[in-house]
């Protein structure tokens, strides 16, 4: 009887896994909507529709009423914006803008931003509105202690998602929460 020796390496016995199989297999819990980010910009073609408000208003048949709430400031085409929140109807959303002021601007007037990718590869770039930094946290809320500040376009791997916040590593390796809002897929 004749015997036979083969030589099998691991990776001949491992299939082969695209970024998205291999984040398909890992115990990661990925949102469906992970590649929606906060990030819009003003497009009106009048305007009405670039002015932001203190508060949303309403006539008496519940549409947008632009009387009843002071202007904070006109918009310019093209501004790019945070999404904080949306009201009940639809109609009216509560943004940031550069700079940190926060209003509300109709719905409508707001469009796709070009930032961030439309599919995950696992892994998430830090954006703010002015260029400014994001903290990494030890832990998925505000007061825990910060492990490191990272900074507008840093590449971070997502591992998970927590509530508000998506736990990351770091390239340097360090491992944290940073709130879901500032990130936006690569």
């Amino acid at each position: 009887m004749k015997k036979f020796l083969f030589l099998l390496t691991l990776s001949s016995l491992l299939p082969v896994l695209t970024p998205q199989a291999a984040w398909a297999n890992s115990r990661a819990s990925i949102p469906s909507n992970i590649c929606d980010n906060h990030f819009r910009r003003i497009q009106s073609s009048d305007n009405i529709r670039l002015r932001l408000y203190s508060t949303p208003s309403y006539d008496n048949n519940g549409y947008p009423s632009h009387n009843a709430s002071t202007i904070i400031r006109v918009l310019k085409n093209g501004t790019e914006v945070m999404i904080n929140m949306g009201d009940s109807t639809g109609r009216w959303t509560e943004i940031t803008i550069p700079g940190g002021t926060t209003g509300w601007v109709l719905t409508n007037a707001l469009a796709a931003s070009s930032i961030g990718s439309s599919s995950f590869n696992g892994y998430m770039r830090v954006h703010t509105l002015d260029g400014g930094i994001v903290n990494l946290r030890s832990e998925p809320w505000l007061t825990s202690q910060v492990v490191k500040p990272l900074q507008t376009g840093e590449l971070v791997r997502y591992r998970n998602f927590d509530g508000y916040w998506h736990e990351v590593s770091t390239t340097d390796g360090r491992r944290g929460f940073v709130a879901s809002q500032y990130l936006v897929c690569d």
